[in-house]
């Protein structure tokens, strides 16, 4: 019996898209055009019934796949967090195919950006009180994910503690990029 893959994603993605069928996973490729990579089937999709499409809050769904996906030199597994893991002044990865800024193309091949976490407070109060405790916020002057990145990961010392979820634009110093905080979502991405 062949063990099936879990993805940690974002739940607006999936929201208004429920069949698991209309979903594939591109892996081992870092090209748009998957030279080299690998295409598998969504086989079911498990999405958080506490996800608000209005706030964006417990923006997670858990996609299972149809097979593993087997690590290479270019696919490794990323393990969760710990939610115990103390917050402030990390740096992270984050990696994706999005826009290169707001309202631009998106890049053949996958991108990385590093950015720093920015304070809860300071970053709620960039969004007028919008960020919930499901949420964290990253920035880097000049660095940020954009659109077409949602539902990637990001990640501080090999472990992922977001997943792209929102933000006002791209790289606007006035608006940090809102990741889903996947310490504060991990029970359900465990029972999942």
């Amino acid at each position: 019996m062949t063990e099936l893959m879990r993805v940690a994603f974002q739940a607006q993605s999936v929201f208004f898209r429920r069949s698991a069928s209309s979903f594939r996973i591109l892996h081992s490729s870092t090209t748009l055009q998957g030279s080299g990579g690998k295409v598998i089937q969504v086989a079911s999709i498990a999405q958080n019934p506490k996800y608000n499409p209005s706030d964006l809050s417990n923006d997670v769904s858990v996609l299972t796949l149809t097979e593993n996906i087997e690590e290479s030199a270019i696919a490794k597994a990323i393990h969760m967090v710990e939610s115990h893991v103390a917050e402030g002044n990390r740096k992270a990865v984050c990696t994706g195919w999005g826009a290169l800024s707001s309202g631009g193309g998106s890049p053949n091949e996958l991108q990385a950006v590093e950015v720093e976490e920015v304070d809860r407070t300071e970053c709620n109060n960039s969004y007028n009180g919008g960020i919930t405790d499901t949420m964290i916020c990253f920035a880097s002057p000049g660095k940020d994910s954009c659109q077409g990145d949602s539902g990637g990961p990001l990640v501080v010392d090999g472990k992922q503690v977001g997943i792209v979820s929102w933000g006002y634009g791209c790289a606007d110093p006035s608006y940090p990029g809102v990741y889903a905080h996947v310490a504060a979502l991990r029970t359900f991405i465990e029972q999942n």
